[in-house]
């Protein structure tokens, strides 16, 4: 029997790496919104590695998944049209036709029309959650990440949120930061329901 090795290829390069990213995340602050603090953003979800293939499966996954999928097209057989054949085989002197409902012709059936159908792609587990942890530390390298302490919001307030938006950079995009939120007893939507902003949350 040989003695065990110690851990290379894929495994070892993908610790290696995940140490690395824990490593130059540790110590990582973010804003908190409204208030001249600062919080700490955890290594374990914001040093993640960039999975540019994760990242782009998920990305792909959810954007699928907003497809209604109810295209629809009729095809031959479900067209109303009538099934006598549209002359007779010979003594005309025109080439021979039968049915009218066939997709060359006005008014025929479409061929390989789209069928109502569900577009979701399934994502792993596993790995949504690691593209998520790694587009939230792309956002934590390039400090677009900031935090919002919901026990400053008694009731749902747009405004109110807006308002510490802009001052957190009004010329942020909005497509461009993340708002990484800490609720006590409180969902995110119930905070601020109309500010687009606040749409990717994660429980802090």
């Amino acid at each position: 029997m040989t003695a065990p090795t110690a851990k290379s290829g894929r495994g070892a390069r993908s610790a290696a790496g995940r140490a690395a990213a824990a490593k130059g995340s540790a110590g990582r602050k973010a804003p908190v919104l409204g208030k001249q603090a600062k919080a700490d953003l955890p290594a374990a979800v914001f040093g993640e590695g960039f999975h540019e293939s994760l990242v782009h499966e998920t990305a792909r996954a959810d954007l699928a998944s907003r497809r209604r999928g109810t295209a629809a097209a009729l095809g031959r057989g479900e067209i109303s049209m009538t099934t006598a054949k549209a002359w007779r085989q010979k003594g005309t002197g025109r080439a021979r036709a039968g049915a009218l409902s066939v997709p060359h012709r006005r008014g025929g059936g479409a061929a390989f029309g789209p069928k109502p159908r569900d577009y979701a792609v399934k994502v792993n587990r596993k790995a949504r959650r690691r593209a998520l942890r790694a587009a939230l530390s792309v956002h934590a390298a390039r400090d677009s990440v900031a935090v919002v302490d919901g026990a400053d919001f008694d009731e749902p307030a747009t405004k109110q949120a807006a308002q510490a938006l802009e001052k957190w950079g009004a010329d942020r995009p909005r497509w461009s930061s993340s708002i990484a939120m800490r609720w006590p007893r409180r969902r995110a939507s119930e905070t601020s329901p109309g500010s687009p902003s606040c749409g990717r949350a994660m429980r802090g």
